[in-house]
Order: C-alpha cells, then structure tokens, then sequence
C-alpha cells in the first residue's frame, strides 16, 4: 500500500490529470477541455492555475511499457484543506456546475494528487548545443520515482543531494520540484510515493536529449526497473485561478501567464 502525507498546513499540491479523447473527438475534446472545462476546475477556490500539455513525439527517458494517456493538465492548489477541496470537486460535478463532455474517454481518466515537499531547485536554463533555433517551447518531465524497500531515508537522501541538481544541471533544464503523494490513489494505473518534475524550454528537444545526463550519481536505493519517466509539451499558457474567478463575477481581467504552471 502507497503511504500518503496530507498535513494540514496550508502547502502547494499539484494535481496531475491525463486523459485521452474519445474516439474521433479530439477537436473537440481540446476545445471543451480549453475553453470551459480548465476553466471551470480552476475556478473553485484553492486552485492557484492550470496547464495543459500534450505527450512529446520525443520522449527524455527510455519508452515505457506503461502508457499514460495522451494529454496532460497540471493544476496547482494551495490550501490547508485538500480533501475540501476535492469535496467541492465532486460536488459541482454531482450538481452540473462543472459540465463533462462526450468527448472525454472517461476511461482513460488517471489522475494523481502531490504535494510539493522538497524546495524547487533552480536550473541551468539556457539552450543545448547545437539545438535548431526557433520559439522556445515548455516541456515537462515526469519522473515516478520509487524506492527500494527499507531504503526509503537513503533513496530521498541521494536524490536531493545528487540527482535532482544534478538534471537540472542540464542544459534547458529551468528547474526540478519533488514531491510525495498527498491523498490516496485510487488510479488504474499506480502512483509511486515520490515524483519529481523536470521543467524544460527549449526550441529543440533532439538537441537536449542528445546532451541531457540523466542518469548521474547511482543512487542504490532507487528501483530503476520500475522508474518511470513521461515528456510533454506544453499546449498553451498556464491559466490564473485568481483570474478565472474574477471574471465570472464580472471583473474584467486576461487569464493567462506566460510562464509555467509550477
């Protein structure tokens, strides 16, 4: 069983939603998805912003044996309530305030709950030799990261020493932020307790993948036959809950940043 850490201190968690489209409706899964449902979710309060990102043709780490659906939204959450949070949720779902749409595979639904534990480490920034210039797009790495059975103190010791600087330390890499799993996972497809997301921009992922170590120091205590990692891109500018919540009550105001969701 995946222990779970929920303090009730006010913390940033993220909630990492992919899903795929039902047959012969992407269009207009990414239209409902873009225009209301985002929106609607990032609108209930406890919500910070939302992105939306798309599996990368190139993935960093090595093909993986286990798919996760195509499309990606990461939603930020700050709060000392999680679970109330959630609550509301389900509730605008019961009532209708929140709609679903014909065009979601409510099958393909995976979703997890993080918190943030570990301070974000900064990155190298900059571009990858040789990379092919262009519009500097945002990626992000996710990175299920378990350990070896009794050797849980030892894995996060050397992961924050070691591993996590030492990919930021890749070129484009702009960041890596850990987290633990905060609420249970009820998912098809199984979380692991810790995660570490890799923020990257670049105009051109086969120039990074060809530099990018992203192995680094071994670390004894990580299981790295059941390590796995997924890249996606970025669709569109992250969201503003603020923003969001503004406008409805007839506040005028733009929702979108231009920088990462994280």
């Amino acid at each position: 069983m995946t222990v779970v850490d929920n303090g009730s201190a006010v913390q940033a968690y993220y909630y990492f939603v992919f899903a795929e489209p039902a047959d012969g409706q992407e269009a207009r899964f990414n239209k409902w998805y873009e225009e209301q449902h985002q929106r609607d979710v990032v609108s209930i309060p406890g919500f910070v912003s939302v992105q939306r990102f798309v599996m990368n043709d190139i993935p960093l780490y090595k093909e993986m044996d286990v798919k996760l659906p195509k499309y990606l939204a990461v939603y930020k959450l700050i709060t000392d309530d999680i679970d109330g949070v959630f609550k509301e949720v389900s509730e605008r779902l019961r009532t209708g305030r929140t709609k679903m749409d014909p065009s979601f595979d409510a099958g393909s639904y995976v979703g997890y709950t993080y918190r943030s534990f570990r301070p974000f480490v900064d990155g190298a920034g900059g571009e990858a030799p040789d990379a092919q210039p262009g519009r500097k797009e945002l990626f992000y790495h996710v990175v299920f990261t378990p350990f070896k059975e009794g050797m849980e103190e030892q894995f996060n010791e050397i992961y924050d020493k070691f591993h996590a600087p030492e990919l930021a330390a890749n070129p484009a890499f702009t960041g890596a932020q850990r987290m633990m799993l905060a609420r249970p996972d009820t998912a098809r497809i199984k979380a692991t307790k810790y995660l570490a997301l890799f923020t990257i921009e670049t105009s051109d992922m086969a120039a990074v993948k060809k530099v990018a170590i992203l192995g680094g120091t071994p670390n004894p205590a990580q299981d790295y036959k059941a390590t796995r990692g997924y890249t996606y891109r970025a669709l569109g500018l992250a969201v503003d809950g603020d923003r969001v919540r503004a406008e409805q009550v007839g506040a005028p105001a733009a929702i979108s940043k231009p920088q990462s969701a994280i």
